[in-house]
């Protein structure tokens, strides 16, 4: 007989109802028994991971104003000094980022600078596999985020939870139920709308198909097993959803900000969310990146707004950390296109109540580049190390294969 993770590996799961199998089922493969008693984790601390895909730009996003290179390598691309936010004597955010410049002086901001590690590589599938592994000198198909919850999420069922369509790399877990939702909408049984008086009798075979007698069959439990579980785990978000209010208004045209929302419900509803993934896409910005880049940014920070609104409402503020990634950063000086190419080092921003604001890491410099690219001043790893031990409580030489430092921004 195969074990659970094996035959999840072997993609083994089937179910047939006479039409394809619901989307839910394939997309919570690792849902497991006793859903509705896993549900009842309560207190923890939450993690939020906002990916800024496609490589942003953090030298237009985070300003070294002060600085006269950073106007000779982007003559036209560098933000003015006049509509640049000052955040300190040597920084500044981007104009769209207002909302959080105010969160950087209320102190719940915090920036971590050079983000990168050694021999940077500029491709983005492999920049991603690397960032999201945390493993950078081979392939490892397991997530850092996976790694986490396979040490401490045992059999719940939201211990992570992926806004989006497709499972994301960095939550790829052994053993640890991830749902992926879309919207609540979506995750769901689906049954044909045009015939609505049928669904009953669609739940009722879908039940009887995934609780009879396996006749000896090995691995006919397994899908039953996972089938129930995952109708669970269905029903159990939409209760979420409806038991949610919020006086907060989210942006309707900002698909991050949508996602947000979706994981405020999860998270206030205290049900023992660990980590929430969501993200925004459409930073790498060859050409064309005043405009688009500005827009990008205008939704980030709209979104964040109204999500730390949200915490703080429903007194969720304390338990839930926000850090904001990307695959790598642009090169220093501006193309031909008005825009930016594939850079190094990064910035990794940090939003929250417990979050102590301000700048960490060295800055890297704007002329000792290589190769055109800044040489990175702290290691990615350094920075999840942090989050892992200092905030998540967790192992993080178990999930990082080695000791590493940490910084300071965990209150």
């Amino acid at each position: 007989m195969q074990n659970r993770r094996d035959f999840i590996r072997n993609g083994l799961v089937a179910l047939s109802l006479g039409v394809t199998a619901p989307a839910v089922l394939m997309r919570t493969a690792y849902a497991k028994p006793a859903a509705a008693e896993s549900l009842r984790r309560q207190g923890v601390r939450t993690l939020v991971v906002i990916e800024l895909a496609g490589g942003n730009d953090i030298l237009n996003m985070t300003i070294p104003y002060a600085d006269e290179t950073y106007y000779r390598v982007r003559p036209t691309l560098g933000i003015k000094r006049e509509e640049a936010v000052v955040i300190s004597p040597e920084l500044a955010l981007h104009p769209a980022l207002a909302p959080m410049a105010e969160l950087y002086q209320a102190g719940h901001l915090g920036i971590v600078q050079g983000v990168g590690y050694p021999n940077p590589n500029f491709s983005h599938f492999r920049a991603m596999e690397i960032i999201k592994s945390g493993v950078p000198d081979r392939y490892e198909p397991i997530g850092w985020l996976g790694r986490y919850l396979d040490l401490t999420a045992g059999d719940e069922v939201f211990a992570g939870m992926r806004q989006g369509g497709t499972m994301d790399h960095a939550l790829r877990a052994g053993d640890t139920p991830v749902p992926v939702v879309q919207t609540p909408q979506q995750y769901s049984f689906q049954t044909d709308p045009r015939y609505a008086g049928d669904r009953q009798n669609r739940l009722n075979a879908f039940n009887l198909l995934n609780s009879g007698d396996a006749n000896g069959r090995a691995m006919v439990p397994l899908i039953q097993d996972t089938a129930q579980a995952a109708y669970v785990s269905s029903r159990e978000l939409a209760q979420m959803v409806s038991a949610y209010q919020t006086s907060v208004n989210y942006p309707q045209q900002n698909g991050l900000a949508q996602g947000l929302k979706l994981l405020a419900q999860v998270i206030t509803a205290d049900v023992g969310l660990q980590v929430g993934y969501v993200t925004i896409g459409g930073f790498d910005t060859h050409a064309g990146q005043p405009n688009q880049h500005r827009t990008l940014l205008t939704q980030l920070a709209t979104a964040v707004q109204a999500f730390q609104q949200d915490l703080d409402v429903h007194g969720a503020a304390g338990r839930v950390m926000v850090l904001m990634t990307s695959e790598f950063g642009r090169r220093v000086a501006e193309n031909g296109s008005s825009g930016t190419d594939h850079g190094s080092a990064t910035s990794y921003l940090l939003v929250g109540s417990t979050v102590k604001g301000g700048l960490y890491g060295r800055a890297p410099s704007l002329t000792d580049l290589d190769n055109g690219n800044f040489k990175f001043t702290t290691d990615f790893r350094s920075v999840y190390a942090t989050i892992l031990t200092n905030w998540l409580n967790a192992d993080a030489t178990a999930v990082l294969g080695r000791p590493w430092d940490t910084l300071g921004f965990v209150a």
